[in-house]
């Protein structure tokens, strides 16, 4: 039955999810007797017992009524999908009570097919549903917790994901299928599950998602996008949970492009710039945790981070959105290192309103506040000046009509990476005491967020 569904599926719709004769939409006549077909193809599963392939069949319905616009009805599928595999009725309500022994229990491919069906819920459900997104982030990260466990060598405690690169999960045993990667968009629903602990301010349970995201994106699907939002949001879970030094050697290797995925070949991105190539980076320099960021001994760390920019290889290879997407990381870091610092130095700058005077130098060799903030809104200012311009290109009449228009996603992209620069602005203000130019800052962004176009 479901070798039926999936020959009617592929007779009907080509892989752009348009009709395969023509590449028009495909109407509501041929969409609906497919998922009834589906649906039918579950009840006989169910009826029978087989539910490794109920849960493949709610699978693929859940993917082609997303495909229809009905991310309703695809979410249900897959939340049934997630319960079949588990046996229990609603088992994202209990989940902490199945965790124990899941892998065992379960089998190491159920396991990963349900960290892609919760990774797909993560990304479909609206922020107004803030409790059931939550749920389901911290189930899959729950899960990708419990695949680490099976072998020694991974860490024992979330906190100890800290800058871990994993290098090898199960091998010669696979997890997550094809089928994880193409319709259950694996590596958008990992990246969509981390960012959604990261919104509400759970960075530490965001770690062993993130490393699962990174070792993916390098080792398995080789997706250099992937990669560096990987290494992006990884920046911004240490900096919220204040490992300094796992942070900036994160951000460093991300700019300096040294862990990226190989190509089919096995070979590495070419490093090679207008035929030259560039000379070997330094390590970067160690930062102390347990000392305050303007101590002599993390000088030249908080130095290094506080002008980084891409490797000209990188930045080609990274393309502009996602350099900024790493320059908000590094004004993120540059802000959480200043609210370890006193707050004295800044004040009187802010308060007095020299803002034309030069950053204040910190007593000895350290870097002060006022350094760091200088350095992030400049980092934010850059990002700022670069949407804002883009944005209103694409918004000129013939521009947004013609055949290089911008999709919607594009521009819905831009308009989240402004109001992010714009909300740590706001940050940077309120640090500096002026309260009124913060508030101008958020309500700035939420002014640019109500004009960005509908999914």
């Amino acid at each position: 039955a479901l070798d039926a569904c999936r020959r009617a599926r592929h007779e009907l719709l080509g892989p752009d999810g348009t009709a395969r004769v023509g590449g028009a939409p495909v109407d509501d006549g041929g969409a609906r007797a497919l998922e009834k077909l589906y649906a039918e193809c579950v009840s006989l599963c169910r009826s029978k017992r087989a539910v490794e392939l109920q849960v493949a069949a709610l699978a693929e319905l859940g993917g082609l009524q997303l495909r229809a616009g009905a991310a309703g009805r695809a979410a249900e599928s897959w939340v049934e999908a997630v319960d079949a595999t588990f046996q229990t009725y609603d088992v994202v309500a209990s989940w902490p009570s199945h965790i124990d022994g899941v892998v065992s229990t379960l089998g190491l491919a159920a396991v990963g097919r349900c960290i892609a069906l919760l990774g797909q819920l993560a990304a479909q459900t609206t922020r107004v549903q803030l409790e059931q997104r939550m749920q389901y982030a911290l189930f899959a990260s729950a899960l990708a917790t419990a695949l680490f466990g099976g072998s020694l060598p991974h860490p024992a405690r979330p906190i100890d994901y800290a800058g871990y690169r994993l290098k090898e999960l199960w091998p010669a045993q696979p997890v997550f299928d094809d089928a994880a990667f193409g319709e259950l968009r694996l590596l958008d629903g990992l990246n969509a599950a981390a960012h959604a602990l990261l919104e509400y301010e759970q960075p530490l349970p965001a770690l062993p998602l993130l490393v699962l995201y990174k070792f993916l994106s390098v080792e398995r699907a080789r997706d250099v996008p992937h990669a560096a939002a990987a290494d992006a949001l990884a920046v911004r879970a240490l900096s919220d949970l204040g490992q300094v030094n796992a942070a900036l050697t994160t951000l460093d290797v991300a700019l300096r492009g040294a862990d990226l995925p190989a190509d089919a070949l096995q070979l590495p991105p070419s490093a090679l710039v207008d035929g030259a190539p560039p000379a070997p980076a330094p390590p970067p320099p160690p930062f102390a945790d347990h000392l305050p960021p303007d101590a002599d001994e993390n000088s030249a760390a908080v130095r290094a981070a506080l002008g980084a920019q891409p490797a000209a290889h990188a930045a080609k290879l990274y393309g502009p959105l996602l350099c900024r997407l790493l320059t908000l990381a590094r004004a993120r870091l540059l802000l959480r290192l200043c609210e370890r610092l006193p707050p004295e130095d800044v004040l009187a700058n802010g308060a007095k309103g020299k803002k034309g005077a030069p950053p204040a130098a910190a007593k000895g060799g350290g870097v002060s506040s006022d350094e760091l903030l200088a350095a992030a809104e400049e980092a934010l200012a850059s990002v700022e000046t670069d949407v804002a311009a883009e944005l209103d290109a694409e918004g000129e009449g013939e521009a947004a009509e013609g055949e290089g228009a911008p999709s919607a996603g594009r521009q819905q992209a831009l308009v989240a990476l402004w109001c992010e620069a714009a909300t740590l602005r706001a940050t940077a203000h309120h640090r500096r005491g002026l309260v009124t130019a913060a508030v101008d800052a958020l309500k700035a962004a939420m002014a640019r967020a109500a004009r960005a176009p509908a999914a």
